[in-house]
């Protein structure tokens, strides 16, 4: 019983000491031989400084239903309410709108307090319009975080829709878009970015500071009709490609100081930082075709290291540098198990 209860304290442990992040798709950054049903997502605390009287600057792109979404939450810091006009007008407010008119409506910002929430004036119908509305001229605001408050009781935090007109914002940081997405691949290498809920790439120091290792699983919605690519971005040309076979449903990698570097033609490796993670189609025919991205999730510490290998169908399989495969007889330089060899 003592042993037993040993096993189950080292697996609590080994549980414990991984850590797992959810992450995402950066549309837009490589615009180029795809296309895709997500949209890019903006958040970050937003400072947003009028340069016209009435000028507006979008909370959000999203109509929220009614049906759904019970009110909101919105925090603020560093409130300017500006220069009156003449009519009195100053500061800042929401401007709600949606069908029905009845969920019409203006909410003053206070000055001097954080948090500005309420309720919708429906349950049913559509909010279609959710701003922030410049009074005066020379107001300005901190917006950190907006969030839609539901019936069930939870929350879910708003992605800002961008500048209207009227005003100049600064601190917008770019987020994944919402997954599951859909993408469609017109031509080779064409791509996006792999970034987390804060909008960072997926970096990694391999000097020494960063000695963890991760490991990533990419969740697809079917079998893939063509082959994929994982593309490790590394600084002073340190690249890797880890290619992916059609038929998968599922991209398993790993990250970590042996496998973050630039190889030589003897097979030898130089440590590199890696400045960016890319999923790529790498087929040279058989375009368009779509794969749908379920999750995309990060996990690392002791759990995750056993846990989540290379796709056992992948090991062995030998590219050259298009992206090809080739047979065990191909002469030249080859990547097999997301590293670089040369054949002779």
């Amino acid at each position: 019983m003592k042993k037993l209860f040993t096993l189950i304290a080292v697996a609590a442990m080994a549980l414990s000491a991984s850590a797992q992040t959810q992450l995402g798709l950066l549309v837009d950054e490589w615009p180029w031989n795809y296309e895709t049903t997500g949209s890019r997502s903006i958040g970050g605390q937003v400072t947003v400084a009028a340069n016209s009287q009435w000028g507006e600057y979008k909370l959000t792109n999203k109509a929220l239903d009614m049906s759904v979404y019970k009110g909101y939450k919105v925090e603020y810091s560093d409130y300017t309410v500006g220069t009156a006009d003449g009519d009195g007008n100053k500061g800042c407010q929401l401007k709600i709108e949606g069908t029905p008119t009845d969920l019409n409506s203006y909410v003053e910002f206070v000055e001097g307090e954080a948090v500005l929430s309420g309720d919708f004036k429906a349950s049913t119908g559509s909010i279609t319009t959710f701003n922030l509305q410049m009074k005066a001229k020379d107001a300005k605001i901190v917006i950190k975080k907006v969030t839609w408050i539901k019936h069930d009781g939870t929350d879910e935090t708003a992605d800002y829709g961008g500048k209207s007109w009227g005003v100049d914002v600064t601190g917008e940081t770019v987020l994944p878009a919402a997954l599951p997405m859909d993408i469609t691949f017109k031509g080779q290498y064409g791509g996006l970015a792999i970034i987390d809920q804060e909008g960072n790439h997926q970096a990694y120091k391999n000097d020494g500071t960063d000695t963890e290792t991760y490991n990533y699983t990419i969740e697809l919605d079917g079998a893939t009709t063509n082959t994929l690519m994982v593309e490790l971005d590394g600084d002073n040309g340190g690249f890797q490609w880890l290619n992916y076979d059609a038929g998968i449903t599922k991209i398993e990698f790993e990250i970590s100081p042996t496998t973050c570097g630039s190889f030589a033609e003897d097979g030898t490796m130089t440590a590199k930082n890696m400045e960016k993670l890319y999923l790529k189609a790498n087929a040279t025919s058989g375009y368009p075709f779509t794969i749908t991205v379920k999750s995309i999730v990060r996990t690392s510490g002791s759990a995750g290291v056993s846990a989540i290998k290379a796709d056992a169908q992948q090991r062995g399989v030998r590219y050259n540098l298009a992206g090809q495969k080739v047979s065990d007889s191909y002469k030249g330089m080859v990547i097999m198990n997301g590293k670089k060899y040369m054949v002779k």
